[in-house]
């Protein structure tokens, strides 16, 4: 009857363990890929003035790696729109870049949108 208890424990640690590892990963490779996403040689930061909301917004531009400013290039790439762009993109891009590296989608151009703090309160 002992050994039973104690596998059962066992078995729950293994569980408990593989989670606590799984966690730490994502975390890991989360905050390292914040910072590949803002060392990107490819990325363009402005702001536009926008009439309906009367103000100034930032936004921001991720290229992929193989985007050509040639007008005659045949190339094209699907958008990703990310809103709260001011956290987001860098979550989004390199996570983006994963993917793409691994074929899993195609390469995209994102645009991060900023979000004003004060409005999003109201």
């Amino acid at each position: 009857m002992r050994l039973k208890k104690s596998s059962k424990w066992r078995i729950k640690m293994r569980k408990s363990y593989k989670k606590i590892f799984f966690y730490t990963a994502f975390i890991a490779l989360c905050t390292s890929n914040v910072t590949i996403a803002q060392q990107s040689k490819y990325k363009i930061q402005d702001s536009i003035f926008s009439k309906t909301l009367n103000e100034y917004r930032n936004y921001c531009v991720v290229l992929p790696a193989d985007y050509s400013h040639d007008l005659n290039a045949d190339k094209r790439h699907d958008v990703i729109y990310v809103l709260d762009g001011e956290t987001l993109v860098n979550v989004v891009s390199p996570t983006h870049q994963i993917a793409s590296d691994w074929q899993a989608i195609p390469r995209c151009i994102i645009v991060g949108i900023d979000t004003i703090k004060s409005l999003r309160t109201e």
